[in-house]
């Protein structure tokens, strides 16, 4: 209000009337954009809480337009009555703000509600608006106690959710917190001109305080600008305070975080403070939702699905409620994800600069995402393949499991159809029957052939075949093969010649494994050729490999055929010739060569026969070391004329009848052996402590007492423990005999019992030269390779 009077030294009149006016212009008109600014941002959302300050700020712009109109109108009654009104307006409007903010006591929503009415309701009965100017020249003390109420009361009404505004904003993201505290402030302030300048007005009277004033309200409407439509670098500036814990974040982004459910959860909260935004998602890969923030898990997919998101450069209305949102797509590999943040209640309105901001954030946000998601398909794929070697590990157990149960479930009637087959033979028996027999037995060698086939293979594809490398004299193996197959290839009438194998050669092979191999291509050459044909073995060398072949003069085998050769029980067209064969004999020296470090092939074409032939590495010279000649061989079958120098008391233990029967077949072959038996282990024992045999034949499988213990007890007991022990078992696996060996016992014998194998043994460990307490020795029939079968037992083609 122009003052009454002036100080001494106080300016002009005139020069101090202008500048209170220019200021009050100034002030009306930065309330007024301020007002502006609130309306235009209530109507592009139509938001409730936004409408309140909106209303709040429009009347008090009104109310501060008086000023420079005013004195142009004349200062009216009817002006004051809306003055009055707008100013408590005001107040009303910012109450209701605070309380959708944060909600006002019954109590209070009452005392403040009666508090502004009664307010204008005192103002009105006193008759202030009639009042004589603003200055209230000539007002009665009722209008003046009414006006001093009345800004009391708008004080009190804008004081309390201004405070209330700025407690609220210090657990908000920065730049709600700084809008909230902005508003806050400016209203205090206004609070704080009014109170001056009613109490200025009553003592000073003096017009540099108006102007000090006006200049104050002046500096404070920018806080109101800022409440609401904050400047680019107000925002920047505000964002620039968490700048180093938005880098510590990223860093945390990009190497830290576990999986990307969390790494997006931790990039959303930054993303949502950092714009001050009200929520928001992270999606991956649709229809994926990695986080979602102030919205339900429905709203979210809604909003990810609305196109207007898409390579938006500018924010947008989105939602029943036109709510601003930035978005920015986070490309994958596979497809493209997307982060948007929404605007809520407190938040400014979004501009080009929170894109911009968005996008760099963004691209940080891809990197680390794409990070954690090679990490999670690492550790996904590690995990799969720990699961599928588990599975690859007890499915291998479990074919190691059957094949041995197999293998022995076979080998206990196999060795009474053998063993007894072969007794048979030794009787005085008819053309027939002799035929008969013979028949029986070989067909028991064509299934024990097939058993200790698919046992080895089962060996190498486990990795558990024990091979014994070493320099070889092809000469010696070839000459042994040659053995072997005569009286087939007699019976056959097909000439085997091996004249072309030099005496020098040598390979780096195991002996016993590479007779099994070259029996096999042999008996093959002569089993598939012609009647009256010729079959001819070869060996030279070939750099650092020795090559072997074996040519036939048969049918010869078609290139389609010739590609299926080495697959298991694949015999091709001998399947329907009547030939036997298991179709595993090939497939199985395939596997022996590969594992010995060797390779097997064939050269052939339908009627110009077939040549086999395998490659092994070469073997040092006869001078740099005494290279084996060749196998071991397994003995004969020996008629009954025992060469045991001496009588012995033998003990087998064995609980199956046909079992104990067969061996005391083949032990009667002997004179001078007498053969006691037990059917538990500790009848065994018992039997071995109270008779003293000189060799006990031990079963590894008793009802009572594993067999493994059952030697270690007697290896224990001086009364036995220099008995030699000779274990039998069905069981074929390397683990069982090293099992048996380990506990004491001097030889592993496999069932089935051939004869010449259980006579060769006694032979061994009854004989003078065998010392008391030998070294247990290998296990027969697991480390070698199987017994000699009469020819065209080998695995064909």
């Amino acid at each position: 209000a122009p003052p009454r009077r002036m100080a001494a030294n106080a300016p002009s009149n005139e020069t101090m009337s202008t500048a209170h006016t220019a200021l009050r212009i100034a002030v009306a008109a930065v309330f007024l954009l301020a007002a502006l600014l609130a309306l235009r941002d209530w109507l592009r959302g139509r938001d409730r809480r936004r409408g309140y300050v909106a209303a709040a700020l429009g009347c008090l712009g009104l109310v501060t337009l008086n000023g420079p109109l005013g004195p142009l109108v004349g200062h009216r009654p009817i002006e004051l009555s809306v003055v009055i009104v707008l100013l408590m307006a005001s107040a009303a409007g910012l109450l209701l703000y605070r309380n959708s903010i944060v909600r006002l006591p019954l109590w209070g929503a009452a005392v403040a509600t009666l508090g502004i009415l009664g307010a204008i309701a005192a103002a009105f009965a006193s008759g202030l608006p009639a009042a004589h100017g603003p200055t209230l020249a000539g007002s009665t003390p009722l209008q003046r106690s009414a006006a001093d109420a009345l800004i009391a009361v708008w004080c009190l009404a804008v004081v309390e959710p201004a405070y209330r505004l700025i407690r609220v904003a210090s657990g908000l993201p920065r730049v709600q917190r700084s809008r909230l505290r902005s508003l806050g402030t400016g209203y205090a302030v206004v609070a704080a001109i009014l109170v001056i300048g009613v109490i200025a007005a009553e003592s000073a009277d003096d017009p540099r305080v108006s102007l000090g004033l006006e200049a104050l309200a002046l500096c404070c409407s920018p806080l109101f600008v800022a409440g609401f439509t904050p400047p680019r670098g107000w925002r920047r500036r505000w964002r620039q305070a968490e700048q180093e814990d938005l880098t510590r974040a990223t860093r945390e982004l990009l190497l830290v975080s576990p999986d990307r459910a969390t790494l997006a959860r931790r990039a959303l909260e930054w993303a949502v403070r950092l714009l001050g935004g009200a929520g928001g998602l992270v999606a991956g890969i649709e229809p994926e939702l990695l986080a979602v923030q102030g919205m339900t898990e429905e709203e979210a997919r809604v909003l990810r699905s609305d196109p207007r998101l898409r390579g938006a450069a500018a924010p947008v209305r989105v939602g029943p409620r036109g709510r601003q949102a930035v978005a920015r797509t986070l490309p994958f590999g596979a497809g493209e994800g997307l982060l948007a943040v929404v605007s809520g209640t407190l938040s400014p309105p979004f501009g080009r600069d929170d894109v911009e901001w968005l996008d760099a954030y963004s691209t940080a946000l891809t990197l680390a995402l794409d990070r954690v998601h090679v990490a999670e398909l690492s550790a996904r794929t590690e995990a799969e393949l720990r699961s599928a070697r588990d599975l690859a590990e007890e499915a291998s157990r479990a074919k190691s499991e059957f094949l041995s149960r197999m293998s022995h479930e076979l080998r206990t009637p196999l060795t009474a159809m053998i063993g007894f087959a072969e007794l048979l033979l030794l009787e005085e028996l008819s053309d027939t029957q002799r035929h008969h027999v013979r028949t029986i037995l070989k067909a028991g060698d064509h299934l024990l052939a097939l058993i200790n086939d698919i046992l080895d293979i089962a060996r190498i594809e486990e990795g558990r075949l024990a091979l014994a490398p070493e320099p070889v004299a092809v000469a010696a193996i070839v000459s042994e093969v040659l053995d072997l197959v005569r009286p087939m290839a007699a019976e056959r009438e097909v000439a085997v010649d091996a004249g072309g194998v030099g005496a020098e050669l040598r390979v780096d092979a195991d002996g016993q494994r590479l007779t099994q191999v070259l029996l096999n291509l042999v008996s093959n050459a002569v089993k598939y050729n012609r009647r009256g044909g010729r079959a001819e073995i070869s060996a030279a060398r070939r750099g650092e490999a020795v090559r072997i072949s074996v040519r036939d003069s048969g049918p010869g085998l078609s290139a389609d055929e010739v590609g299926r050769l080495f697959s298991p029980f694949e015999r091709l067209s001998a399947a329907a010739s009547g030939i036997e064969g298991t179709g595993l004999g090939l497939a199985l020296s395939k596997s022996l060569l590969e594992a010995m470090g060797g390779r097997i092939g064939v050269d052939s074409s339908p009627g110009h026969g077939s040549t086999f032939w395998v490659e092994l590495p070469a073997g040092a010279a006869a001078g740099a070391g005494e290279p084996r000649a060749s196998p071991r061989r397994r003995p004969r079958v020996r008629d009954g004329d025992g060469t045991a120098p001496r009588s012995a008391l033998l003990l087998y233990a064995e609980d199956r009848a046909s079992s104990l029967r067969l061996v005391e077949g083949i032990v009667a072959r002997r004179q001078g052996l007498h053969l006691i038996t037990a059917k538990g282990g500790a009848a065994a024992l018992e039997l071995a402590r109270s008779r003293r045999p000189d060799l006990i034949l031990l079963d590894a499988h008793l009802p009572d007492m594993d067999g493994a213990d059952l030697v270690a007890r007697l290896a224990a007991d001086p009364a036995t423990a220099g008995i030699p022990v000779v274990a039998i078992s069905a069981d074929a696996t390397t683990r069982q005999a090293e099992r048996m060996l380990g506990a004491g016992a001097r030889e592993y014998l496999t069932k089935p019992i051939r004869m010449g194998t259980l006579l060769s043994a006694l032979d061994r460990h009854l004989g003078p030269a065998a010392p008391p307490a030998a070294p247990p020795a290998r296990a027969s029939g697991v480390t070698s390779p199987p017994a000699a079968s009469p020819p065209g037992q080998a695995g064909p083609r």
